[in-house]
């Protein structure tokens, strides 16, 4: 399952990296589709987590509709993240902006800003909400993920640890 969202994580990135790079132009063709989704649920293997990786992966495999029903479920920041971004465009960015007057401190949720933003037009703005994720929360996914979208010259994401023993065991 690790193997899949990463996967599916690699490849919004380079989507948005590959957009990013065309910044400078006035007219950017990326208003067809749905922006990425990218969520960060670290090693949590509990129920919900799950299910939220399922519905992930139905938003990426472009079955908004169950993956809001799975979303929807749950009231966690990644839930209600996926929730915004599976109604797309319906009143995602405002949503999301909420969430981030919320949660100011939470990367997931200016990453995912970051792709609404870029994908209404607004790339300038995506960047500013890509760089604020390395600020805020410089330490997980959302800020290697962002800085594969502000540097696409460089080599893309870092090496992700999945440790070869539960927590707190001794390997």
């Amino acid at each position: 399952m690790l193997v899949s969202v990463a996967a599916a994580t690699a490849a919004a990135v380079a989507v948005g990296a590959t957009l990013l790079q065309s910044r400078g132009d006035s007219d950017l063709q990326l208003r067809d589709g749905d922006p990425p989704l990218v969520l960060d649920l670290g090693a949590r293997q509990d129920a919900e987590a799950r299910e939220l990786l399922r519905a992930e992966q139905l938003y990426e495999d472009g079955d908004k509709r169950a993956a809001a029903r799975i979303f929807a479920r749950y009231r966690s920041l990644d839930a209600r993240v996926g929730l915004a971004l599976a109604s797309w465009p319906e009143g995602t960015l405002d949503r999301l902006e909420q969430l981030a007057a919320e949660a100011p401190r939470d990367g997931v949720v200016r990453l995912n800003l970051g792709f609404v933003l870029f994908w209404s037009g607004r790339p300038e703005e995506a960047v500013e909400a890509w760089r604020a994720v390395r600020r805020i929360d410089p330490d997980s996914l959302a800020a290697v993920r962002a800085g594969d979208l502000l540097f696409p010259q460089f080599a893309r994401g870092l090496p992700i640890f999945v440790p070869g023993s539960p927590a707190g065991e001794a390997g």
